[in-house]
Order: structure tokens, then sequence, then C-alpha cells
């Protein structure tokens, strides 16, 4: 995977961000610069989107790209990552403001407005207003919203809507996937690639919702791995009891189960970088599950065998 020339645009990208702002608002600028890096954790924003287990969202653009031609147009995917990394600030601050209630978010969220017109205005430059790929650009942004607004209001997920709604809430990042086969006359090759990115939300959702699932639970938010958990337990047991006894074995059997579903659509799209991706994917998931392992078996012995 050359994942290096990805790094290389996303930092060009976060530094065009900044310098966009300043040009009208430099007040703004140096908050958002702040809030940009206060998210990362770091003072190189970019590697917060390249961190093993982020999605891939600034990734498949490329992979497609590179499946219609060897060569990608990297001034083209340069501005595909700026948009993305605008779209994912824009959401990103509002979600902070609807699940955590932060103050620092709330002061901030007219920033949003900066954060869509960039996300918006990179793909004015390749396709005229009648062009077809809006029909989905308008599509799958109502479907973005949509899907955050039932995510929050959901209190028991089931696998259905887990995989119609928290699995895809990352609906809107495959708008830049289109936007490479609208560029390229190859909208056949949309089902299989929307249909592969489907799959890996809802695998990368279940795995993050495993490895947050303390959290999640000190929160009272509600997930497909925590809502299960209350499905399968004993009655006078608890999620901790369920883990050690058998939960975490079921959703790393989930995973796997699903991740063999993926390589097999994968193989499918002619991208020898996604069938690396997903290798790469599958050993984090070998090596966490014998993390997490070992953490809840230390657990269980300081809350007792009474809880298992």
């Amino acid at each position: 995977m050359d994942t290096q020339t990805i790094k290389d645009l996303t930092r060009d990208a976060v530094i065009r961000l900044v310098t966009q702002m300043e040009v009208p608002t430099p007040f703004m600028a140096q908050k958002a610069d702040s809030w940009i890096k206060g998210l990362a954790k770091t003072e190189n924003p970019a590697d917060y989107f390249h961190h093993p287990l982020a999605f891939p969202m600034l990734l498949f653009p490329m992979w497609v790209e590179k499946s219609i031609q060897q060569i990608p147009d990297l001034k083209f995917q340069g501005d595909l990552v700026y948009s993305s990394i605008n779209g994912y600030y824009f959401i990103r601050m509002i979600d902070n403001v609807m699940d955590e209630q932060s103050e620092l978010e709330t002061k901030l969220l007219p920033m949003v407005g900066f954060f869509y017109a960039q996300f918006y205005a990179v793909y004015q430059r390749y396709f005229p207003v009648d062009h077809l790929f809006w029909s989905y650009f308008a599509a799958w942004n109502a479907q973005s919203a949509a899907l955050a607004i039932e995510d929050t209001l959901n209190v028991d997920i089931d696998l259905e809507n887990f995989q119609k709604i928290a699995g895809k809430k990352v609906v809107g990042a495959k708008i830049p996937l289109v936007a490479v086969l609208h560029r390229y006359d190859r909208l056949d090759l949309l089902e299989k690639w929307s249909i592969f990115y489907d799959k890996l939300s809802c695998w990368h959702q279940m795995f993050n919702d495993m490895l947050t699932w303390n959290k999640d639970l000190t929160h009272n938010t509600a997930t497909y791995f925590l809502s299960e958990g209350n499905r399968q337990k004993k009655s006078d047991q608890s999620i901790v009891g369920w883990l050690v006894s058998g939960g975490l074995n079921w959703g790393f059997e989930t995973l796997m189960e699903w991740f063999s579903e993926l390589m097999s659509l994968a193989e499918t799209l002619d991208s020898p970088d996604v069938i690396a991706y997903l290798n790469f994917r599958k050993q984090l998931l070998e090596d966490q599950s014998k993390e997490m392992r070992r953490t809840l078996d230390k657990l269980a012995l300081l809350v007792g065998t009474s809880q298992s």
C-alpha cells in the first residue's frame, strides 16, 4: 500500500485548510488550528487520519483510481483528501456537540460553515451543476445526516438496525469514490465498490465498539455489541461477566466471519492495495483479541467469580 503518498497529501490538506481560513478570518483560523491539533492529540494532525485503527476513508479514492489506472492523478487525489478532511471536521464537530455536549465545540460550532463550504467547493471544479455526480452527492449527504440522527435515538440495536444505521454512519465518505468513478466514466464499478465499502463500514464499527465497550457502558451509549450482550447474558449476569464467559469470543468470531466476507468481496475489486490493507487489519484484529482477553482475565479476578 502506498500510504506515504496519502499521508503527504493529508499533511498538505490540513495546512491548506488552515491557510484558506487565515485569509478571511485569522482569529477563527487560530481556533481551528488549536482544535484540530487537540482532536489529533499531536502537532501533526495528519497522523489522526492514519492511525492503524482509523477507518480508511482517505485511502478509498486512491484504491478506486488505481484499480482503473495504475498511476493516479495526485492533484485530483489531493483535492479529494482536502474535501474529505473538511467534511470529516464538519461532522466530527457536530457529533461532539450532540454526543458529549462539549463546551469547546459548542463555542466553535459556527466554524462548521467553513468546513462544509470547503468540502463542497472542491467538487464544483470537476463537475458542472447538472452532472449526475450531484445526485449522488445530495443523496449520500442527506443519508449521512439522517443516519446520525437515527443513531442517537437508538437505545437497543439489533443486527438489522446496526447494518442499516450504525454501520453506515460514514456513508458521506462514499462521495469521493463516486467522484473518481464519474471522472473516469466507470460508474459500472460503483455497485461492487459500494457493497465492499458498506461491509467494511459495519466491520470497522463493530471492531471499534468492542474496543470501546467500557467507555460506551460508562456513558450509556447504545452499540450493537453491548445490546447483544444484554440479550445474551444471564439475568443475574453483568456485561463484564458476559464478556468473560463468552461474549468476547462471540464478538471476535463474528468479526472473523464478517472478515471472510470482506476478503471475498475484495477479490473482485482488482485492487492489491485493498487486499494488503485487509491482511494488515486482520493481524491487528488478532493482536487486539489477545490483548483484550488478557485485560478481561485481569478484570475478572478483580470483580470476582460472581460476575461470571
